[in-house]
């Protein structure tokens, strides 16, 4: 085999009747292989190459196959030609290997394959780049389902990508196996997901600017299973219990350890009992949370960890943490910021403009005056209207001329 960007074979279905119930073309003859000789001593990457044969309605392919047994049970490397009658193999390890090759007619029916051929793999010879090493997955080595795994190995010469591959199984079957290719460095990640729970081999290639492959590095072995218990919920820590505070105010929590990438979801309301929220936030990343508008009083609050899944069928949802207070200060609004949401801002440019106060305003609502200080370039309205029992708001200004 000669390893390319993509290791994927096209094998077409045989047709038992043509179209208009007509007999389905014959099938091709089988080619003879040719080289290696059998039992031969090989090093990669090498040639293989096979007799042509002929069909009525032309030869327009070639499939061959690798495996480390005689019954091709697993297919261990597998390609097709346009129709020359041999093609480079690399990316074998040391061992004894059986090669057999079909032709494919014009009609896109297969052939039979031919008599397997043995040979042995020696070692690696001119052309094929260095072999790499594959380090230990992070820090340990069961993963959750859902959870980003991290591969890391050594840069060798002649190396223009790498491949990586997973499996099940370590003879890595074709079908079966995870494949990874055109990896322009020597680090990636992926999560494996729900379908696949079990016991993996992993390990990587070089393949240089051919498309020639280096033997497989050192395997390394890791699992993923929905084994790992749902963490104790996150305890509050900011602001502290009883303390009275303006706007904005900024949460936060302990952080929960979860395998999978972080959520939480927020809640505060006016009572112990949760039954008036004036906060709700359900998917956060990160152990805080800034808000920015809430009725002045006390305020009870808690949060949970709330990502992703404990098992195919259960949520990783934790129960609450215990529940802090605080009180928001019921002294007369006063502004806190102006901010632009685009900055730098040049001359035509619109921009959001937000306008934070310490405090919501009354029910009814409020008039902000507004002053620039420079009209020409910041031609900010005089007034704006701030929301009901709200201390945040936003309004939309165009860039004047700056000179």
């Amino acid at each position: 085999m000669k390893v390319r960007p993509a290791l994927t074979l096209l094998f077409v279905l045989v047709l038992g009747v043509a179209a208009g119930g007509r007999a389905a073309a014959a099938v091709p003859p089988a080619p003879t292989p040719l080289a290696p000789a059998f039992g031969a001593n090989v090093l990669v990457p090498f040639t293989i190459s096979w007799s042509a044969v002929s069909d009525p309605s032309g030869i327009v392919a070639y499939n061959w196959q690798v495996s480390s047994s005689s019954t091709f049970t697993p297919v261990i490397l597998q390609n097709s030609t346009n129709g020359a009658t041999q093609d480079i193999v690399s990316g074998l390890a040391n061992g004894t290997y059986f090669w057999r090759v079909q032709a494919v007619n014009g009609a896109f029916v297969q052939g039979a394959w031919s008599p397997a051929q043995s040979f042995n793999v020696t070692g690696a010879g001119a052309g094929a780049p260095g072999t790499p090493t594959l380090g230990p997955t992070k820090g340990y080595s069961t993963f959750h389902p859902l959870e980003v795994i991290t591969f890391n190995w050594t840069a060798v010469p002649g190396a223009a990508t790498y491949v990586l591959q997973a499996s099940k199984d370590p003879s890595f079957p074709v079908l079966t196996r995870i494949q990874f290719d055109n990896i322009p460095n020597t680090t990636f990640s992926f999560a494996i997901g729900h379908a696949d729970e079990g016991n993996y081999w992993a390990r990587v290639f070089a393949v240089n600017a051919s498309g020639i492959a280096s033997a497989p590095s050192n395997l390394i072995t890791f699992s993923v299973f929905f084994n790992n218990p749902l963490p104790p919920p996150p305890s509050p820590v900011s602001p502290v219990n009883g303390t009275t505070v303006t706007l904005p105010v900024t949460l936060t929590w302990t952080e929960v350890p979860n395998p999978q990438p972080s959520g939480y979801e927020l809640q505060i309301a006016r009572d112990s009992g949760f039954s008036t929220i004036e906060e709700l936030a359900p998917q956060l990343n990160q152990p805080s949370r800034t808000v920015l508008s809430l009725t002045p009083g006390t305020k009870f609050w808690r949060v949970r960890s709330h990502q992703g899944d404990a098992s195919p069928t259960t949520a990783a949802v934790t129960a609450f943490s215990t529940t802090g207070t605080f009180t928001v200060s019921s002294a007369p609004p006063t502004p806190v910021s102006v901010t632009l949401a685009t900055n730098p801002l040049f001359s035509g440019d619109s921009t959001a403009v937000a306008v934070q106060l310490t405090a919501a305003v009354p029910a009814s609502g409020a008039t902000i005056t507004l002053t620039s200080s420079n009209p020409t370039a910041a031609p900010a309205p005089s007034t704006i209207t701030m929301p009901g029992n709200t201390a945040w708001t936003q309004f939309f200004m165009q860039a004047g001329q700056v000179t």
